[in-house]
């Protein structure tokens, strides 16, 4: 039977025309000696037979054609392996393209992160700048256009830190089209295992201390590759990555949406504590998507002295967080304070402020101030190996104050008893100074989001004295007066203060304009009106106990009436 194109690659001859018939045993190229003979066979045949011989020979072929097909292929695998490697590795170092287009979580598992990579890979020989590596690459991947890896364990590690491992992935099979300017989708679900944790809590913290100028990580793998059916052996890849600090992401820039205290109630028996809710937004500009579980935290404030432990002042617990990719993310969280600890209010060694006065001063003066948060992994629900990552990391947040400026609506001094200095006494005598009696009245606007029941007890305040915008004496309230206060209902919360105070002393700077408001008392016949301008400190009783709050600015006016003849 004639051959065709169907016939194998190796075609087996027939001849019946004599005994020499080739067997499975025969060699697949027959001898001189079986050929001769088959010719002779040949010119014995009757013509016709010379049309089968033709056809014969004719079948043949499509057997050279693939066995010359197939000794290029292999010459071509040669070239490319053994004689053009480092052209290729240019060309593909330089001209390959991975565009992320997304990263999700899965799932967080016992072990690790199961997560979704979603990336474009091309090749453009337009961004190999040697001319040469740019032309053999172009020639290399246009003939294999197509390669394969095999399930490959990926691993990385950070030399600097011990060259401990970071962590591990198992990566899929991963088909990559060659063919310069030909897109290839990536998207598959890798496996994710954390290796050292105390080596990334090292990398973090040095990176939350500016430590961190730069960060060399190292990926070894083996690599097993082909292309069509042939294999291409298998490769131990490793190769290093140097990160600049500048190229490290930063913690990025977030807005307190809400921030609103209230009390709430805590176990039996009517104890109650501070609650927070707040509300932060936070710019993701990442193709990254994730579902992040509730979280717990300690948040904690500076102490009098760096080399000082943190003082914990509350604890706090995010909801469930939903990321979307290249979209703001926004986060909700609450926060409980049971009582203020004793370390936080208690005077620093050689100043006057506490802890919290430290951090209420900044906080109040509309400046940052900075709280502290670490894990608490006893309130969030998430594996072991998290725990052992985060425990121990402590993340500075900038905390943005708010200006009381206007805090205090109105300050004045009510029933006014002015007392003149005694002609007899002394300049260093405290009697040489004029004094006053009466009710300081303070109306303080309460801070938006501040819903607690606060008592005001004690006040003090250092205070200037003015007639017509000129400053001519200090009131002295250094020391702490009895106080009370209550809520006055109107469109805003305010809270309404009074303190009785009696023979306060005046300081007298500036003579001249006293005689001026003397004179008006005493001969003008009318009530004379004092511009006050104070700093005034209040000490508050709150459900988890008292705190003071320092320096809060207030205007006023004290109505002075005709001076009482006694001194």
């Amino acid at each position: 039977m004639p051959a065709t194109e169907r016939s194998p690659l190796l075609a087996h001859r027939d001849n019946d025309a004599d005994n020499n018939d080739i067997n499975e045993n025969s060699p697949l190229l027959s001898n001189g000696t079986a050929q001769d003979a088959a010719d002779h066979d040949a010119h014995d045949e009757p013509t016709p037979s010379i049309t089968s011989t033709k056809s014969s020979r004719k079948s043949r072929w499509p057997s050279i054609i693939a066995m010359f097909t197939l000794a290029v292929l292999v010459g071509v695998v040669i070239v490319l392996g053994f004689l053009v490697p480092p052209a290729v590795k240019t060309y593909a170092e330089n001209a390959a393209v991975i565009e992320p287009t997304g990263l999700s979580l899965e799932s967080i598992t016992q072990d690790g992160i199961r997560a979704r990579i979603q990336a474009n890979f091309r090749l453009d020989g337009s961004r190999v700048a040697d001319e040469n590596a740019q032309r053999i690459g172009r020639i290399a991947t246009s003939i294999m256009r197509k390669i394969e890896t095999l399930e490959t364990k990926l691993a990385i590690y950070v030399p600097h830190y011990g060259n401990a491992m970071l962590g591990s992935a198992m990566l899929p099979p991963i088909s990559l089209d060659l063919v310069d300017g030909h897109n290839t989708v990536i998207d598959f679900v890798a496996d994710l295992n954390p290796g050292d944790a105390e080596a990334l809590r090292s990398i973090v913290n040095d990176w939350l201390d500016g430590k961190l100028d730069y960060i060399k990580v190292t990926g070894k793998t083996a690599l097993s590759l082909k292309t069509g059916f042939l294999p291409l052996g298998t490769h131990d890849v490793v190769e290093s990555m140097v990160f600049e600090a500048s190229q490290v992401p930063a913690l990025p820039e977030y807005k307190i949406q809400r921030l609103d205290f209230h009390d709430v109630p805590i176990g039996d028996g009517g104890k109650e504590g501070v609650g927070a809710n707040i509300t932060v937004t936070v710019p993701n500009d990442y193709p990254v998507s994730l579902t992040v579980p509730s979280l717990g935290f300690d948040i904690l404030v500076s102490n009098c002295d760096k080399s000082q432990p943190l003082i914990k002042v509350a604890t706090a617990v995010s909801d469930v967080i939903h990321v979307e990719a290249n979209s703001n993310i926004t986060a909700d969280a609450t926060g409980l304070v049971r009582k203020i600890p004793d370390s936080l209010i208690r005077v620093c060694p050689e100043t006057d402020m506490s802890p919290l006065d430290l951090f209420m001063k900044r906080y109040l003066r509309g400046e940052t101030a900075r709280v502290f948060v670490q894990s608490n992994i006893e309130a969030s629900d998430l594996p072991a190996w998290v725990g052992d990552f985060v425990k121990n990391i402590t993340v500075p947040i900038a905390f943005p104050g708010r200006s009381v400026d206007g805090l205090i609506r109105n300050m004045t001094l009510k029933d006014v008893d002015f007392k003149l200095p005694s002609p007899f006494a002394g300049p260093d005598d405290p009697d040489s100074n004029p004094r006053v009696s009466g009710t300081v009245e303070v109306l303080a606007a309460l801070p938006e989001g501040f819903d607690l029941d606060v008592d005001v007890q004690r006040l003090r305040a250092t205070a200037d004295l003015f007639y017509k915008s000129k400053k001519f004496g200090m009131l002295d309230l250094g020391k702490w007066q009895d106080a009370k206060s209550e809520k006055v209902v109107s469109d805003i919360d305010i809270l309404k203060i009074t303190a009785s105070v009696v023979d306060i002393p005046v300081e007298i700077t500036d003579s001249d304009v006293f005689s001026d408001v003397l004179q008006k008392m005493l001969f003008g016949g009318q009530e004379v009106t004092l511009d006050v301008s104070a700093l005034v400190d209040a000490q508050i009783d709150t459900a988890v106990g008292n705190l003071i709050v320092r320096e809060v600015p207030a205007k006023g006016n004290v109505p002075l009436k005709r001076p009482s003849s006694r001194w």
